[in-house]
């Protein structure tokens, strides 16, 4: 383990940079920075940043109300139109029957405390430069964080909180002709097209907004569909969109693409779009009969931390949207796949193919954050899971793919690629076509405000973010989501041995 820099040997300059003397130059400084540091970092690091305002034509319509707490509600009210007969020539409104009934409902958006810290020593700000927190990147890292959290929670929103009918299974990767068919749903269901930007003249241009993964938008790409349509299209010199760079605006619709980037902290890769992971212990068999796990956070995979969650994204796990609302698991079971490097030092380039579940003899908890329970893994010679116990089996076919020698194994090292799959071990991913006031996005008594505790004579310094928000679906009348629909579909890794 490296030394902590906070007890290395002391080395001073002549003039240090110090609390006392960056304050006697400017006194409001630190405070200033911190507030600007926090902001600009949240908003570079909130992927849906660009696509939330005040108005009813944005993809995310935001709300704030200064006045709510923890646990508070923020409630909008919406209206049917108006859909009756009508009164012909000389007919009378006689009675009450001859008047339409105003129908309106209301939907909540519950705000709460949403929070983060960390801690360091006086010792640590004067020896490395910290002092008032300007050097240290904590107004970066904070807000950053900040801005990881509401992206990850607004896709969740989208992914596992939209009503059935929202949800969509297609039987190919993600190509033009089903993004133009699922779009007729929506304006079928009264979705507008929201704002995408606005032409030379400040004219209002609106589209659907598709949001995918990088390695989702490949099959796009490589669509002809897509390139033919993407030839034809003809937009207007000058005009300014939302999204800067990326992919050019096609027929009503503009691809915003996510990058979910293999980051090199503690903590889940890939996204709520695309569930990865690294196997953070090493598997060398499969124990038919016994209780077998996926357990995943990498090289840094450490037991006792209980704050890390690195198979979040998969299926099963009941994720915390707020202090009191928590997903129920539906009790699925889903497939995934473990990718060895090209220079494992055993089967390198092969891959594992697994079934997870909780349907088991005894039920197990199919993903508990940290570990995925396999109930059948592929094999070279079934073995079946005996008596009523918690137990894995191993299978020569599974899904709808057949064991091969030549691509297949149990064996993976530490850091092996974990992925969602299909049955076919095809992989899984899940991508959004986004209307007006797709959703809402509410901000409560405080925004992004940082707050300290000092303890132990002011040696020792806690540091938090604090920020009271929450997010929701925007729903009709009936309950009905209009704004989202859910694409789950087939796609590819490149560089991976799995199936195209």
């Amino acid at each position: 383990m490296p030394t902590n820099p906070a007890y290395a040997t002391p080395s001073y300059t002549e003039s240090p940079i110090t609390g006392d003397r960056l304050k006697s130059m400017a006194p409001a400084a630190v405070r200033q920075l911190w507030k600007k540091g926090v902001e600009v970092f949240a908003q570079t690091n909130d992927f849906c940043a660009a696509m939330t305002g005040r108005s009813a034509m944005s993809i995310i319509q935001a709300e704030t109300d200064t006045a709510k707490g923890a646990g508070q509600k923020i409630v909008f009210t919406n209206r049917s139109g108006l859909y009756g007969e009508p009164h012909l020539g000389e007919e009378r409104f006689h009675t009450s029957a001859h008047y339409e009934e105003l129908n309106i409902g209301t939907n909540e958006l519950t705000v709460d405390w949403f929070r983060h810290g960390v801690e360091y020593t006086e010792r640590s700000e004067e020896l490395m430069g910290m002092r008032g927190e300007i050097v240290s990147g904590l107004p970066a890292a904070l807000g950053e964080w900040g801005g990881r959290m509401m992206t990850e929670k607004m896709f969740m929103l989208w992914r596992d909180q939209v009503p059935s009918e929202n949800v969509h299974e297609l039987s190919s990767a993600l190509l033009w002709n089903p993004i133009v068919e699922y779009g007729q749903i929506m304006k079928r269901w009264g979705a507008t097209a929201p704002m995408i930007g606005r032409d030379p003249k400040g004219g209002m241009v609106r589209g659907y907004c598709i949001v995918a993964c990088t390695d989702a938008l490949s099959s796009l790409e490589l669509d002809d569909d897509f390139k033919n349509t993407l030839r034809s299209t003809n937009n207007q010199p000058n005009t300014r969109y939302i999204f800067s760079g990326g992919y050019t605006p096609i027929r009503g619709h503009i691809i915003k693409e996510y990058e979910a980037v293999e980051h090199d902290g503690y903590g889940a890769i890939g996204s709520p779009m695309n569930p990865m992971g690294r196997l953070g212990v090493a598997r060398t068999s499969i124990s038919a009969g016994a209780a077998n796990y996926i357990v995943l956070g990498g090289s840094d995979y450490d037991v006792n931390n209980t704050l890390i969650k690195p198979a979040k994204y998969f299926p099963e796990y009941a994720y915390k949207v707020q202090a009191d609302v928590t997903l129920v698991p539906p009790g699925d079971d889903f497939y995934v796949a473990i990718i060895n490097p090209p220079n494992a030092a055993t089967d390198p380039g092969k891959y594992g193919f697994y079934k997870c579940s909780a349907g088991q003899p005894v039920a197990l908890t199919a993903n508990n954050g940290v570990q995925l329970a396999i109930e059948e893994a592929l094999g070279a010679s079934a073995a079946a899971a005996t008596g009523a116990t918690s137990g894995a089996a191993i299978v020569e076919t599974l899904g709808t793919v057949a064991y091969d020698a030549a691509k297949h194994t149990l064996n993976h090292p530490v850091d092996a690629l974990v992925v969602l799959c299909w049955p076919n071990a095809k992989a899984k991913f899940c991508s959004f076509i986004l209307g007006a006031a797709s959703s809402r996005r509410g901000w409560g008594k405080y925004r992004n405000n940082r707050t300290f505790d000092e303890k132990e004579g002011k040696f020792v310094r806690d540091v938090y973010f604090n920020t009271v928000m929450g997010q929701s679906l925007r729903l009709n009348r009936r309950d009905r989501a209009p704004g989202v629909l859910t694409l789950w579909h087939e796609g590819f890794y490149a560089g991976t041995p799995l199936p195209r």
